[in-house]
């Protein structure tokens, strides 16, 4: 009898591992799944096929909901896929992203920042994703991310991603530096 007692919760115990390594294998699985899911859904392109274009939309808003889908994909939708949909604009972000655009226009030339989505040969997106308090009531402490999409043309009907911040935590003044400096690079520009 006491041979049965010890067989049965070694059983058991055996059963439940089994099930918790399934279960921690499906999870795995479906998170891989949802990731492939955010990138396969959103084609990508290279910076190169904006070298000769001029007309960008910016867009700089903060979402107050969470996409589980990933940033990329409620970005992309957002922008391309529901366009009508009113967009909170960001106006502390907003107005630090345009301006170091405009220098780049004055200094370089070759950047024309447009109001609709039908005027754009792409479209610079940045996210707040985090907004702290600062000393200073008009000037907050701003995070998030930055994406460049080439918008639909007849020769490419699908828009695309061009380029994206390394991190989802980047100060615009940043983001929009280091686009510009990729932008400068494929354009041959010092």
């Amino acid at each position: 009898m006491a041979r049965e007692a010890l067989k049965v919760p070694a059983t058991r115990s055996a059963f439940r591992a089994a099930l918790l390594f399934c279960a921690l294998a499906l999870c795995a699985a479906a998170a891989a799944a949802q990731s492939a899911a955010d990138d396969g859904e959103v084609p990508r392109g290279e910076l190169s096929e904006i070298r000769d274009r001029r007309r960008a939309l910016l867009v700089v808003s903060r979402s107050y909901s969470v996409d589980t889908r990933g940033p990329l994909r409620g970005v992309f939708e957002e922008v391309f896929e529901k366009p009508a949909r009113a967009v909170l604009r960001h106006e502390y972000a907003y107005e630090l992203v345009a301006r170091k655009l405009e220098r780049y226009e004055r200094e370089h030339g070759g950047l024309e920042i447009v109001e609709t989505l039908e005027e754009a040969d792409f479209v610079i997106v940045y996210k707040v994703v985090t907004l702290h308090r600062s000393f200073s009531e008009d000037e907050p402490f701003v995070y998030g991310e930055m994406f460049v999409f080439l918008n639909r043309a007849p020769e490419r009907p699908q828009p695309a991603l061009l380029w994206r911040t390394k991190g989802d935590h980047v100060p615009p003044g940043e983001a929009v530096g280091d686009f510009l400096k990729s932008l400068k690079a494929v354009r041959g520009q010092k």
